[in-house]
């Protein structure tokens, strides 16, 4: 169950900041942000 939890948080903040990304960033093409956004998330540490 917390497992559920923390991959619902993870995918949130996955989410907002996508979000976040695209708005700043409309030029950008879809698959670039996302990728960029994957690679953000990979380098952080895990929590």
């Amino acid at each position: 169950m917390a497992d559920l939890f923390r991959v619902v948080t993870i995918c949130n903040r996955f989410l907002s900041k996508l979000r976040r990304t695209i708005k700043f960033r409309p030029q950008y093409d879809l698959e670039t942000t996302i990728r960029e956004v994957i690679e953000s998330f990979r380098t952080r540490p895990n929590r």
